[in-house]
């Protein structure tokens, strides 16, 4: 085992040994502690502010979290999106001129 520890005047922190000798600082280096598996439900709303675009609030709350090692679960999450179509040509909304056609969809 090989534990070496240098000044922090330095910017240097104090590595920790593992098992197979490598050398981390951190926790976060491991590649053990990362994925998992989670299961959330969430409900939101959606507003058309502008044509072709949509903003979406959203919250959810874990049902099911399995993570490996050391990782925090949730106990919620917030998410705010704002979405911005480019009709291409194929799109429903493509018109030819320039300006989006109006769309089944409201978009």
């Amino acid at each position: 085992m090989h534990i070496e520890s240098s000044s922090a005047a330095h910017g240097k922190g104090r590595p920790e040994a593992t098992p197979a000798g490598l050398r981390r600082t951190t926790p976060l280096w491991d590649p053990r502690n990362y994925g998992g598996k989670k299961i959330n439900a969430a409900v939101g709303i959606q507003w058309q502010p502008f044509p072709l675009h949509v903003v979406e609030l959203d919250l959810g709350v874990p049902l099911y979290q399995d993570l490996n090692g050391q990782q925090l679960e949730e106990d919620y999450r917030v998410v705010f999106s704002w979405y911005v179509e480019i009709p291409t040509k194929r799109s429903i909304r493509h018109t030819g001129a320039g300006k989006p056609a109006k769309s089944r969809l409201g978009f």
